[in-house]
């Protein structure tokens, strides 16, 4: 239950964070807006002010917790303040008869809440279609957080090693080191850092959960983007479905899905991915726009709704991580071919070139600073470069690929492309589904533009073509992009990083087909069978799936047993801070580096061969593997079988298979050469079972000398931690040269 408490910490922080903070701080604004938009200000405009505020403040040297809280609640005050103030000057405070009544106590808080909600409620009420929509993007939100956030609850460790970077750079904002490892795109650790100082939850939860609750941003973005793309209201939910439930034939995408299980900067961002086309698709549908007297010029970009959010996207693309912005604008490139009419407009041009530069301006200010001031680039945008420079292609060489140049192009396009995404069956239907959807957005256009002609528009059958032939360009351009470097092309993107995201827009084609067939039913079939045929499709997209070809669960790299997370944060919990030191391998430094002293393992063994040797707090505790685990493998998660099914694929799956020799006084006797680098010792087996048996030998031997000041705190089958309590003023030599 503890960490149920603790994921529900992180999720409210994040909640009031991104969305009800700002709503409440802009709600001039926002008044009258719908809860889409609203989100969507929220997912762009919140992060980048997050980023520009931290960053700003570390490059003044004024990143403290008091000047952040100043900042945040002391602003949020304020405008609440300034609200009522207002409200009361001008007599309209009490004007609401039903605050009113509230207040005088005439109406109760059951009453004043129902009446609140009364308005949607009816809405919903009245159309059951729409309720019935919002009950299933509901239950699919809460599936893939359930997903996402699996492998976080049962082992309670960070599934990557990336995590551990990124934790150390958000504990380097906590000290006002805005950029600890050198220039990078900060959002991400700005937001935690924010969670952290704002409302108290733990850098290490906050870093540990995170992934699973900031994955409905990301479901609920492709949802908005599937809205405005096609016309039934319930096929972005098949989508979706279908995304979650069926598992990819390729291997690529476990990584693809595992890394949306681990709190990643990339991963944090991919939502913008489908905002940025949508912010685009909506200001090119305004209707006479750029004519007349609603003609905006250039400097008064901001002043259309759509612009000023794809100015926030674009920033916070750039502020959260490069491959995002590569990717979103890759997604608005789709929009812009198929909307290439429009976009020749001189005075679109100039607003879009407009909005996009003040979006970099915003998201690349913090860093160019940073640059100017003599920080250099952290090392990870090398390996980014040489990516796109192609050093990639020695991996898809291993991969026994035969490359394009030594093929056909086209099959060897399709080849990478559909068939290994999809497989070889259902890239074919994909091919099928391709030229008849083409086929049907070019005749829907074609009648759109004989009746605008005639002087009869038929919008309907012109945002169908639109949408249709977004779906066809925005996918027919990832799975080029995913392709390129199986094809003898240099690969802008990481495969393993990409290919969920083509997976996605794959199965827009398939949900255009969909969208079709149901939108001819509805024109011929009464609306409630229909509706029904809706509800239908969404169960047997997931029974189907459950049946054939049901999605796994996603992997984790071990490096620790669960049981050492539990005790080390059952210390936290129980003593006083600074007051305990935990000798162990690195994994416990991060999370008790808020609170506590680490020693590492191999430091402490190489301390034991001094004549005096001592750690200067009261309590000790030192974690020993009773059978050391192999640093860093896959391991694969389990649950219910409804939420996922059992990886087949896994080379490492059953338990007993992390486990190695058990520690010996054999092994304890061994005099190995240790590695510079602590972790090198950590990842090899050997050393790593003498440094447990050493520590295990001498702690038997100590306790034997210091029965009074020893005990064993937390024993199972193959972790064990031993505790020493010492009087902080007379420390006790853990040498033992004395006896």
């Amino acid at each position: 239950m503890y960490l149920y408490a603790e994921y529900s910490k992180v999720f409210i922080a994040y909640a009031v964070l991104y969305y009800v903070w700002p709503c409440i701080m802009f709600r001039r604004y926002l008044k009258g807006r719908g809860p889409a938009y609203r989100f969507m200000f929220c997912g762009t405009v919140q992060v980048l002010l997050i980023n520009c505020v931290v960053l700003g403040l570390g490059i003044f040297h004024l990143l403290k917790p008091w000047a952040v809280r100043g900042l945040f609640w002391g602003a949020l005050a304020l405008s609440v303040g300034a609200g009522c103030a207002g409200s009361v000057r001008r007599g309209t405070f009490m004007s609401d008869p039903l605050i009113r009544n509230f207040l005088s106590g005439v109406c109760g808080w059951k009453m004043f809440l129902a009446r609140i909600f009364d308005k949607p409620l009816n809405t919903l009420r009245r159309d059951r279609g729409k309720r019935m929509e919002l009950i299933l993007l509901t239950a699919v939100i809460a599936f893939g957080m359930a997903y996402f956030s699996r492998g976080a609850f049962q082992f309670a460790s960070y599934g990557t090693s990336d995590e551990f970077i990124h934790h150390t750079w958000i504990m380097g904002l906590s000290q006002g080191n805005i950029f600890a490892d050198g220039i990078y795109p900060q959002a991400m650790h700005c937001f935690i850092y924010g969670m952290n100082t704002l409302f108290g939850t733990k850098i290490y939860y906050g870093i540990l959960f995170l992934a699973g609750i900031y994955s409905s941003a990301f479901l609920l973005s492709i949802y908005l983007l599937l809205k405005e793309v096609f016309q039934y209201r319930f096929t972005p939910l098949f989508v979706l479905i279908a995304f979650l439930t069926f598992d990819a034939s390729n291997g690529q995408a476990l990584e693809a899905m595992g890394r949306l299980t681990w709190t990643l900067p990339q991963e944090f961002g991919l939502y913008l991915i489908f905002l940025c086309p949508l912010f685009l698709i909506r200001f090119f549908r305004k209707e006479g726009f750029g004519q007349g007297e609603g003609k905006l010029k250039a400097r008064e970009w901001y002043q259309d709704e759509n612009l000023l959010l794809l100015m926030a996207g674009v920033g916070a693309a750039l502020s959260i991580h490069f491959y995002v912005l590569i990717l979103a604008f890759f997604s608005c490139l789709a929009v812009a071919l198929v909307h290439f009419g429009k976009i020749l407009s001189r005075s679109r041009i100039r607003l879009l070139t407009s909005a996009v530069f003040y979006g970099m301006e915003a998201g690349g200010v913090p860093m160019v600073a940073a640059y100017v001031m003599g920080m250099e680039p952290e090392g990870s945008l090398g390996w980014g470069l040489d990516t796109i420079q192609g050093i990639s292609q020695e991996a898809v060489k291993q991969e026994n690929v035969t490359l394009g140049s030594e093929r056909d192009f086209l099959r060897g396009l399709y080849e990478s492309g559909p068939a290994r995404v999809l497989g070889e069956e259902a890239g074919r239907l994909l091919i099928c589904l391709f030229g008849a959807l083409l086929i049907t957005a070019c005749v829907c256009k074609i009648i759109s533009l004989l009746g605008r002609k005639r002087g009869r528009r038929v919008l309907s059958l012109e945002r169908m073509a639109d949408g249709y032939f977004f779906a066809l360009v925005a996918s027919g351009i990832f799975v080029f992009l995913y392709a390129m470097p199986y094809v003898g092309l240099q690969e802008i993107v990481a495969n393993e990083r990409l290919f969920g995201i083509v997976e996605l827009f794959v199965l827009l084609v398939f949900g255009g087909a969909a969208d079709f067939l149901f939108l001819m039913l509805e024109r011929s079939v009464k609306q409630s069978i229909v509706r029904g045929l809706a509800y239908l499709t969404c169960a047997a997209i997931y029974c189907f799936a459950y049946l054939t070809d049901f999605h796994e669960y996603s992997h984790w790299w071990m490096r620790r047993y669960a049981a050492s997370t539990f005790v080390t944060e059952r210390i936290l919990n129980n003593l006083p801070e600074n007051s305990f030191t935990i000798v162990s391998t690195d994994e416990e430094l991060f999370q008790i580096m808020e609170k506590g002293r680490h020693e590492e393992l191999l430091d402490f063994v190489k301390g034991l061969g001094r004549t005096e040797y001592f750690i200067p707090t009261e309590y000790v505790f030192l974690y020993v593997e009773k059978q050391a685990i192999s640093y860093g493998q896959d391991y694969f998660c389990e649950g219910p079988s409804w939420l996922a099914g059992e990886n087949v694929h896994a080379a490492i799956r059953r338990e007993e298979q992390l486990l190695y020799p058990k520690i010996s006084e054999e092994a304890a006797e061994e005099m190995p050469d240790y590695f510079p680098e602590a972790i090198d010792n950590y990842r090899d087996m050997d050393i790593r079972n003498v440094l447990n048996s050493k520590a295990f030998v001498w702690y038997r031997d100590f306790s034997e000398a210091y029965p009074a000041e020893t005990n064993i705190y937390y024993e199972d089958d193959r972790f064990i931690c031993y505790m020493i309590h010492q009087n902080p003023h007379f420390l006790l030599n853990l040498s033992m040269e004395d006896h």
